[in-house]
């Protein structure tokens, strides 16, 4: 970056925290999943509540990811938070689905990947780039 170019601009920094902090609940929820679901399978049978008041924990926290995703968008930010957090919400209630029906063979594989993009959503939340305005890196690659 020249030092001669104008800093990226952002989006609303309220817009941004509230992203933080929703999607950091989301991936505490997923990190709880395999564990209440291994404390269930080792012999305590009291976990399975446990692990399906975590399912719809997370179901819950989609909500107020989607709204911090549109707010970003509203905020000048880019669109992907908004659809990404909506497709999560399909996934949870796929994967509570699943689940329900002890479909394990889709069920153990969608927890997986959901706790994968769950966890990767989070690490960008804190990332530099969740708060810059659309255009605001390709503004200045083209100025260069």
């Amino acid at each position: 970056m020249n030092p001669s170019d104008p800093p990226p601009r952002r989006v609303s920094p309220v817009f941004v925290v509230f992203l933080r902090i929703v999607t950091t609940l989301f991936a505490a929820t997923l990190l709880w999943q395999p564990i209440s679901a291994g404390t269930y399978i080792s012999g305590q049978p009291g976990m399975m509540t446990w692990h399906s008041v975590g399912a719809a924990l997370a179901a819950f926290l989609t909500l107020p990811m989607i709204l911090a995703g549109l707010l970003l968008l509203v905020g000048g930010g880019t669109w992907w938070p908004l659809a990404a957090s909506a497709l999560l919400l399909v996934l949870v209630v796929a994967q509570m689905a699943f689940g329900g029906t002890r479909l394990l063979a889709v069920h153990l594989p969608l927890g997986t990947a959901l706790f994968g993009v769950g966890m990767a959503f989070a690490w960008w939340s804190w990332t530099r780039r969740a708060g810059e305005r659309r255009g605001s890196r390709t503004a200045t690659a083209v100025a260069r």
